[in-house]
C-alpha cells in the first residue's frame, strides 16, 4: 500500500504556497549527479528512487523541480505511458507559472521529456523542433542541470545533422555549464566526450583529440565501467579511419566495459563495433562468434535495428567462409527486419557490402542487383536531403527576391525622378532662353545614357543569376536543371539521339572517411577538370549528383564511344589527386551507350536511357570496378523489348542477347605508408 499511497500523492497538483527561494541543496545535485550514471543500468528502480526523493521535498520548490527534471530523462528511457503520465500532471500543474521564470524551468523540463521521448524514437525532425526552445531563451535564474541537458542534446542533433557551427556553439555551451560550481566531474567528463565528437565529425582533429584528453584526464581516477564505456566507445570512433590498432583496442576496452556494467544495450553495441574489427581484417570467424551473440542478446531485448545489423554482418562473414548460401538468407533476414519497421537509414551502406560480397563470391548478376538496390535506396535519401533543402532554400530565396524587386522598384523610381528633374529643368529652361535647347538637349541625354547603362546593368545581372541557376557551384559543371533544358535540344521527336556516359567515382565515401571531406570536395573539382580536358567543348557534362557525373556526346557511333569511355578512365585515373600533404588514389565506374542500338535503330527517352546506363555502370562495379561497360549491340526491336533485356543486363549478355564492350582503367596508385 505504501507505493500506492506515493504514487497517489506525486500525482496531486503542487501547493501554491510553495517556497519558491528555496534553492536546491549541493548535497542534492551531487546525488543527482551520482544517479545519472544508474539511469541506464537501472531505469525503472532509478525513477522508483527519484519518485519517493520529491515526495520527501517541499510541494513547488526548486529542489523538487530539480528531481523532476532528472526524472524526465528516466521516464523517457523506461517509456512507460502510466509514468510519462504522472510526470506530466506534476508539471503541467505546477504552481506559480505565472512567474515567468518558473514557467520557463516547467516547459524546460517538459521539453527534456518529449526530447529524450523523440531522440530514442529516431524522431529527428520533432526533435529539433523540442530544442528549438533554446534559441530565443532567456537563461536567467534556470537551472545548470537542465540547460546543460537540453545544450548536450542539441549539440548531438546539430553533429547527426551535419550543422556543424550549430553544433560546436551548444557543445561549448554544455561545456561552460559543466564548468560551472555545482557541476559534478562525471558532467564535466560527459561535456568534454561531446565536444570531442562534435570537433570529430567537423573534421577538426586536433582539437577532437584536446577534449578527448581533457576527458580521460578528468575520469583517470573513477572506476565506473559505465563512463569508462563511453571514453573508450567515443575514442575507437575518433580514430577509426586514421588509427585502426588505437580503435581496435578501444572498441576490445569498450566491450570489456559494457560486459561489467551487465547493460544487453551496451553489449549489443559494443559487440557490434568488435565485429566491424574483425569484419575489416577479414577475420570471419571472429566476426562470426561475435555476432552470433549480439542477435542473441537483440533478440532477447526484442530490438529489430541491432538484430538486423548482427544478422548482417553474420552473412557477411559466413559468405568470405564459403558458406554462401547460409550466409545469404542471414543478409535477407536483416533486410526483411529493417523494412518491415518500415526504416531505410543506412540501407543504402549495407546493400553496397552486400554487393562487395556476392561479387567476391562470384556472383556477378546477383551482386548488380545489390548495387542496384544500393542505388535505389541512395537516390531516395538524395531526393529527402534534395527536398529538405529545397524548403530550407525557398524562405531564402524568396527574401533574395523581395530584396531584388524592392531594388528594381527603388531604380525605377530612381530614373523617374531622373526623367522628371530633366523634362522640369528642360521646361524652366525653354521659359528663361530659348536659346538654351542645346543644354537641355544635353541633359536629356544624359538622363537617357542613365538609363540605357541600368537597363544593361539589369540585363547583365538576370543573365548572370540565370547562369549561376544552372551551374553546381562547386565545380561549376552543368547542373541538372541546364541539363533538362539542353537535353531537349538533343531529342529527336522525344528520343534520344547521341551517346550518354554515367560516371561514378569510386569508394567515394571512403575517401571522405579516409581523408576527409574537405579532400571528397578536392577530388570532385580535379575529376570535374580532367572530364572538361577530355572532352570538346560541345559536349555536355553534369554533375548529376554527389559523385556522379553524366555525359552526353552528339556522337551516335559506338566505336567512338567505346574509345571515349576508356579515354575518360584513363583521364580520371591516369594520376592520383593531390589534396594538402595526401595523394588520393582515385578511379570510377563507367556506363554508356550510344543511340539508336544498332541493329534494329532503338532509341529511349533520355530517362529511360540514364537508366540503362545505371545498370552499366553497376555492372563495371560488380566486375572489379575501375572498368567502362558499354552497350554495342541489342536483339530488341522496340524501346519496350530493349529496356526488358536492360533489366537482367547480366544474364541477357551471356544468353547473347546483347554485347558489350568493356574497358580496363590504369592500374590502381596506392599511396606509400610512412
Amino acid at each position: 500500500m505504501g507505493l500506492l499511497v506515493l504514487g497517489l500523492t506525486a500525482c496531486q497538483p503542487e501547493s501554491s504556497s510553495a517556497p519558491l527561494a528555496q534553492a536546491p541543496s549541493p548535497e542534492l545535485l551531487a546525488k543527482l549527479d551520482e544517479m545519472e550514471l544508474t539511469i541506464r543500468m537501472h531505469p525503472r528502480q532509478t525513477d522508483d528512487e527519484l519518485r519517493e526523493m520529491a515526495a520527501k521535498l517541499p510541494p513547488g520548490s526548486p529542489a523538487r523541480l530539480e528531481v523532476l527534471g532528472l526524472r524526465a530523462v528516466v521516464v523517457a528511457r523506461v517509456d512507460e505511458a502510466e509514468r510519462y503520465e504522472e510526470l506530466r500532471q506534476q508539471l503541467e500543474q505546477w504552481p506559480g507559472r505565472e512567474d515567468a521564470r518558473v514557467d520557463t524551468t516547467v516547459r524546460l523540463t517538459l521539453a527534456v521529456t518529449e526530447a529524450r521521448r523523440a531522440a530514442l524514437s529516431g524522431q529527428g525532425q520533432k526533435l529539433k523542433k523540442i530544442l528549438s526552445v533554446l534559441d530565443k531563451l532567456d537563461e536567467t535564474g534556470q537551472p545548470p542541470r537542465l540547460l546543460l541537458t537540453l545544450y548536450a542534446m542539441q549539440a548531438g542533433l546539430f553533429t547527426d545533422q551535419g550543422e556543424f557551427d550549430r553544433a560546436l556553439r551548444a557543445a561549448h555551451r554544455a561545456l561552460e555549464l559543466s564548468d560551472g560550481p555545482a557541476a559534478s566531474p562525471s558532467r564535466r567528463v560527459f561535456a568534454r566526450l561531446q565536444l570531442a565528437g562534435t570537433y570529430a565529425a567537423a573534421q577538426q582533429f586536433e582539437q577532437a583529440v584536446k577534449a578527448q584528453e581533457e576527458a580521460e584526464q578528468l575520469a583517470l581516477n573513477d572506476k565506473n565501467p559505465l563512463l569508462r564505456y563511453f571514453i573508450e566507445v567515443n575514442r575507437g570512433s575518433m580514430f577509426q579511419d586514421r588509427d585502426r590498432a588505437i580503435t581496435e583496442r578501444s572498441s576490445q576496452a569498450a566491450l570489456d566495459a559494457a560486459r561489467e556494467t551487465g547493460l544487453e544495450d551496451l553489449i549489443s553495441n559494443a559487440l557490434a563495433n568488435r565485429a566491424d574489427d574483425f569484419l575489416r581484417k577479414r577475420e570471419w570467424n571472429g566476426a562470426i562468434a561475435l555476432t552470433t551473440e549480439a542477435i542473441r542478446l537483440a533478440q532477447k531485448r526484442k530490438d529489430v535495428f541491432a538484430e538486423s545489423l548482427a544478422r548482417h554482418n553474420l552473412g557477411i562473414a559466413l559468405m568470405h567462409t564459403g558458406q554462401v548460401a547460409q550466409g545469404r538468407q542471414e543478409v535477407e533476414a536483416g533486410f526483411k527486419l529493417v523494412t518491415d519497421a518500415g526504416s531505410a537509414t543506412g540501407l543504402d551502406a549495407l546493400y553496397e557490402e552486400y554487393g562487395r560480397a556476392l561479387q567476391d563470391a562470384g556472383l556477378t548478376q546477383e551482386a548488380v542487383q545489390a548495387y542496384l538496390k544500393e542505388r535505389q535506396f541512395r537516390r531516395q535519401l538524395y531526393r529527402d536531403d534534395l527536398r529538405k533543402t529545397v524548403l530550407e532554400a525557398q524562405e531564402a530565396l524568396e527574401a533574395d527576391r523581395r530584396s531584388r524587386e524592392f531594388e528594381l522598384l527603388n531604380r525605377d523610381m530612381s530614373l523617374k525622378n531622373e526623367q522628371l528633374r530633366a523634362s522640369q529643368l528642360e521646361f524652366r529652361l525653354w521659359l528663361l532662353m530659348g536659346g538654351c535647347v542645346l543644354a537641355a538637349g544635353a541633359l536629356l541625354l544624359m538622363a537617357y545614357r542613365r538609363v540605357r547603362r541600368t537597363n544593361l546593368a539589369l540585363q547583365s545581372t538576370n543573365e548572370r543569376l540565370k547562369v549561376q541557376s544552372e551551374r553546381d557551384p562547386l565545380t561549376g559543371l552543368a547542373n541538372r536543371r541546364h541539363f533538362q533544358a539542353a537535353i531537349r535540344q538533343r531529342e529527336e521527336q522525344d528520343l534520344l539521339r547521341g551517346s550518354i556516359f554515367l560516371i561514378d567515382i569510386d569508394h567515394f565515401k571512403r575517401i571522405n572517411d579516409q581523408y576527409g571531406h574537405a579532400a571528397g570536395d578536392t577530388v570532385l573539382v580535379e575529376v570535374s577538370r580532367r572530364l572538361r580536358q577530355a572532352l570538346r567543348e560541345d559536349d555536355l557534362v553534369v554533375r548529376w549528383g554527389g559523385e556522379e557525373f553524366l555525359i552526353v556526346i552528339k556522337s551516335c557511333d559506338p566505336v567512338f564511344a567505346q574509345h571515349l569511355g576508356q579515354r575518360l578512365l584513363e583521364a580520371i585515373g591516369g594520376q592520383p589527386v593531390t589534396h594538402e600533404r595526401h595523394t588520393v588514389p582515385v578511379t570510377a565506374s563507367i556506363g554508356f551507350a550510344s543511340l539508336p542500338i544498332e541493329p534494329h535503330g532503338v532509341s529511349l527517352h533520355w530517362e529511360r536511357a540514364i537508366d540503362m546506363v545505371d545498370t552499366l555502370m553497376y555492372m563495371a562495379k560488380a566486375h572489379g570496378r575501375n572498368k567502362a561497360y558499354g552497350l554495342q549491340w541489342a536483339d530488341a526491336s522496340d524501346g519496350e523489348g530493349l529496356l526488358h533485356l536492360a533489366e537482367q543486363m547480366e544474364a541477357a549478355w551471356h544468353d547473347g542477347k546483347v554485347r558489350l564492350s568493356t574497358q580496363a582503367g590504369p592500374a590502381q596508385w596506392t599511396e606509400p605508408r610512412t
